[in-house]
């Protein structure tokens, strides 16, 4: 340990959760050493890889399928390697949105904070499996806790506001400019694994939604995709072809987001674009 710092383990496990924790780690770092543990979640390990961090990060790896099953399988993989980089660094607290905090610092006797911006009733299994266990839940106001609101500390606002804010985030219309031809309308659709436990027996846009959209967006003007999921051959020429660092500099500057992701969607509303989520 690094002088007399005390040490966070800090779990992020979807490329949204780490841009919170991007200003975290900045505004906590003169005084906690932290470890950051990501999963292999679409982009998360390109913006790790690309940001210049002075923490030490773990990427723990997990099954791409989907599937009840697999779900299954990737919760014991992360309960597992977390629980051994947590008695390799011994930190006196644990922070993340994954249940498996709760569970291993519950074992070892280490307080969990969860940070949630769902309704119980939204990821009503991941609660059962978790709350129990968790020391404490950060949560917007407006989210309903259930029998949990016991162990709530809520703030008045949006998690996303978190690195969206002006505080945090200025758009860049030189660096959306490399991407969109700004001086047209661009709309952007955006394709979710739906790969979360919650997202079992969900459906999202599917390829016919696309081609039907696209046939529409084209009158009006350029249309892009942006996709967790393996597009099919004719629609590759859509494909947004960015690095993820600047995804919201782009968002900042198209004209309309459709897409069956509840986060992109979210955060094009606080950037006061436009959007549609299909889900």
């Amino acid at each position: 340990m690094k002088g007399s710092k005390k040490r966070i383990v800090y779990f992020v496990a979807h490329p949204s959760q780490y841009y919170i924790y991007k200003n975290v780690a900045n505004k906590l770092d003169n005084d906690f050493e932290i470890v950051l543990v990501y999963t292999s979640k679409d982009i998360l390990n390109t913006l790790v890889q690309n940001d210049n961090l002075s923490c030490q990060f773990h990427e723990i790896t997990l099954y791409p399928q989907k599937g009840f099953l697999y779900s299954i399988m990737n919760l014991l993989i992360k309960e597992f390697q977390l629980f051994k980089i947590v008695c390799k660094y011994k930190p006196q607290l644990l922070i993340g949105t994954s249940v498996v905090i709760c569970h291993i610092g519950f074992i070892l006797r280490k307080p969990s904070v969860i940070v949630n911006e769902d309704d119980i009733d939204v990821i009503s299994l991941s609660a059962k499996l978790g709350y129990p266990f968790a020391t404490r839940i950060v949560s917007p106001i407006i989210c309903n806790l259930g029998y949990f609101e016991k162990k709530a500390i809520k703030y008045n606002g949006y998690q996303k506001l978190a690195y969206l804010h002006p505080n945090y985030f200025v758009p860049d219309i030189e660096i959306a400019k490399r991407y969109l031809p700004i001086s047209k309308n661009n709309f952007l659709i955006r394709l979710s694994a739906l790969s979360a436990h919650h997202d079992i027996g969900v459906k999202g846009i599917d390829n016919k939604s696309i081609y039907e959209l696209i046939s529409y967006l084209e009158k009006y003007g350029v249309v892009y995709i942006s996709s967790e999921r393996e597009l099919p051959s004719d629609l590759q020429r859509y494909k947004l072809k960015l690095n993820p660092l600047h995804m919201h500099h782009v968002l900042s500057y198209v004209d309309l987001l459709i897409s069956d992701s509840q986060s992109m969607s979210v955060e094009a509303a606080i950037l006061g674009i436009p959007s549609i989520r299909i889900s």
